[in-house]
């Protein structure tokens, strides 16, 4: 997948009227595309994509998503990202997510940390509630 189209991908997914106005509780969405390498297993050969969705809320469960606020996580992945891919030529590839919520304010004062999301260390500041962890939808 091309960069530009991944990074539009990404501001179309986030845009304020779209899936944030379906479900408030998200924060924002990040997808990146991943190449298939050497060892993955065969069905990823097109390459496969990785969501991080982060949420505005602090939650404690996997099953606060649903009950506080009526969130479906796999609905809304098929739905409203993957189907769309369809509209910029791609085909449904596997995909691999993790809904983060951010840590509540007591917790982060008493870890000192700044809740910004950084992918490349998403416990600081983050707890990991639900997804596909390891694996593919």
């Amino acid at each position: 997948m091309d960069y530009r189209i991944e990074q539009y991908i990404n501001q179309l997914i986030n845009k304020p009227g779209n899936i944030k106005k379906i479900y408030p509780i998200i924060q924002d969405i990040e997808m990146e595309y991943h190449e298939y390498e050497a060892g993955d297993r065969g069905f990823l050969k097109n390459g496969w994509l990785q969501f991080d969705v982060l949420l505005n809320t602090p939650i404690y469960s996997q099953s606060d998503l649903w009950d506080l606020f009526q969130f479906d996580w796999a609905w809304m992945v098929e739905e409203h990202i993957v189907n769309d891919l369809k509209l910029f030529g791609l085909r449904k590839l596997p995909y691999r997510l993790n809904i983060w919520s951010p840590k509540d304010t007591l917790e982060r004062e008493i870890d000192g940390i700044n809740p910004k999301w950084d992918k490349n260390n998403p416990h600081v500041g983050w707890r990991l509630i639900d997804g596909t962890y390891d694996e593919f939808y």
